[in-house]
């Protein structure tokens, strides 16, 4: 039945989101194992393998959660793998990866409007995915090829067990030293080191946020996400967007140049890059704020029904910039009035 059910979603076009409706309780990992030996091959020595995917060529990247999801053209560059934790950082791609959470990786041959199209695909031990590459016209079929029979899994028995990723304990609020919570979060280096200073706290993301102070997490309201990806579009403002899940990080730093509507999702646009966002399954929005000596950091963080982080939106510029005062009042506006109602473009 599996089987059937992957041909059957073969057949239908679709955009590379990296979760696919689910079928039940089954998981997506566990349709694709049972193709293996047709369609899916199982692959094995994932780390060596991340190492090898610069020979691919230009390919197509995608990182994303439930509610948010990121493409990327590019070739991968600068691939640094430690004990647990990996950066891929060139000129298109830029990626922060969390191995303890690449359990499993398939190459996947799937048949689709003009012809198949090859990916690589890995997932988590709950059978979710973390990443995913696919190729592109101009990708180096034969090295895709033999990177298939490097890392073939002996392997190839159509089928994949999974099992939950273990949830971490976190601390009532009562428990917290909300005065040292702030502290450190004003003594960070880096706004990017806010998980694992939750992660030291033992709280989640939306309790450290909840903690720490309007003065330094505001939460605002953001009743209209495509009049938001509009006024983007418009303010021609550089930014960063981090989408992300369990095993990956995936960075684009651009311009909003187009905005609109693919299903249930909405599009935002540039160069070899697209972002999908589901509007409907963002619980709140948050305004971040680090203090430092040459100005405050800020940054927008918007979270799911389930307390999971969707998307980070921050500024590739520094306080002083002109850009940087640009998104300062992006983010005043939110806090003030609906984003509709203000102008948000630089006067004089």
């Amino acid at each position: 039945m599996l089987t059937t059910q992957w041909r059957h979603d073969q057949e239908k076009p679709r955009v590379c989101l990296p979760r696919r409706a689910a079928h039940g309780n089954i998981s997506e990992v566990e349709v694709l194992a049972a193709s293996c030996g047709e369609t899916v091959t199982r692959l094995c020595g994932l780390r060596d393998l991340i190492k090898e995917l610069p020979q691919l060529g230009k390919v197509k990247v995608v990182t994303g959660n439930r509610h948010a999801v990121q493409e990327k053209v590019g070739q991968y560059q600068a691939i640094k793998l430690l004990d647990s934790y990996g950066r891929i950082q060139g000129d298109a791609i830029d990626l922060r990866l969390f191995l303890n959470h690449w359990h499993y990786g398939f190459a996947v041959k799937e048949k689709w409007d003009d012809g198949f199209r090859h990916s690589l695909q890995f997932f988590d031990r709950d059978g979710v995915g973390v990443h995913k590459v696919y190729l592109t016209r101009d990708s180096h079929r034969e090295a895709y090829e033999n990177l298939i029979a490097c890392y073939r899994s002996a392997d190839q028995r159509p089928r994949q067990s999974v099992a939950p990723v273990p949830r971490p304990l976190f601390c009532a609020d009562e428990e917290i030293d909300v005065a040292l919570l702030r502290q450190s979060w004003c003594a960070l280096q880096d706004i990017h080191d806010l998980p694992a200073l939750f992660k030291n706290f033992g709280i989640t993301r939306i309790q450290g946020l909840r903690l720490v102070g309007e003065d330094l997490a505001t939460p605002v309201a953001l009743p209209d996400l495509q009049v938001f990806m509009e006024a983007l579009r418009e303010v021609a403002l550089p930014l960063s967007f981090h989408v992300g899940n369990g095993g990956a990080v995936q960075i684009h730093t651009g311009m909003v140049k187009q905005v609109g509507i693919t299903g249930l999702w909405l599009t935002a646009l540039d160069t070899d890059f697209t972002l999908y966002l589901r509007g409907t399954g963002i619980a709140s929005v948050w305004i971040l704020r680090k203090p430092g000596k040459e100005g405050t950091l800020c940054c927008l963080e918007l979270y799911n029904w389930a307390g999971e982080n969707v998307l980070q939106i921050f500024s590739p510029s520094r306080p002083g910039e002109v850009e940087y005062g640009i998104w300062q009042r992006l983010l005043t506006a939110l806090e003030t009035a609906p984003i509709s109602e203000c102008s948000l473009l630089p006067t004089g």
